[in-house]
């Protein structure tokens, strides 16, 4: 099977998941074959459908992604998520909202996500790069090698 030649070139990705409940709207084996694809994110509504989601994909990252985001909507069940992530792959990390209210998360879990927008100006703005270059810091931090934004 080879990947279809309109994504030759995909360096970055992002995915909206959150209205798709069937996970075979897509055959994720060819996601491997995305040679250039170095960076992937998943927007999901609940912390248990990302989970379902990371299942089915994970096993397909390419060789070549450096980071895969899941920006996670709403809250429930963050806290369980994040840690099977950091099992799961060390290349995933949780993005949140910054404008939604965290209160209820705790500390640690707060301290292995991401911002989806750090500022409200990057929301507005036409590059991602603020974002993708959290991402990659958070990683890199996770994993012992930390790297400033």
């Amino acid at each position: 099977m080879h990947a279809n030649p309109i994504f030759t070139n995909v360096t970055h990705l992002v995915l909206d998941l959150s209205t798709h409940h069937r996970r075979g709207w897509w055959a994720w084996d060819t996601l491997s074959q995305f040679n250039t694809l170095t960076h992937l994110c998943l927007c999901v509504t609940k912390a248990h459908s990302g989970r379902i989601w990371l299942l089915s994909i994970v096993p397909h990252f390419p060789s070549a992604l450096r980071v895969c985001v899941v920006y996670i909507d709403h809250f429930f069940g963050l806290e369980s998520l994040v840690e099977q992530i950091m099992i799961m792959e060390d290349r995933i990390v949780v993005a949140l909202d910054e404008g939604q209210d965290t209160c209820s998360l705790d500390r640690t879990t707060l301290e292995k996500t991401i911002w989806w927008y750090k500022y409200e100006m990057e929301g507005k703005v036409e590059s991602d790069g603020g974002f993708w270059r959290r991402a990659e810091a958070k990683v890199a931090e996770l994993k012992g090698n930390d790297l400033n934004v």
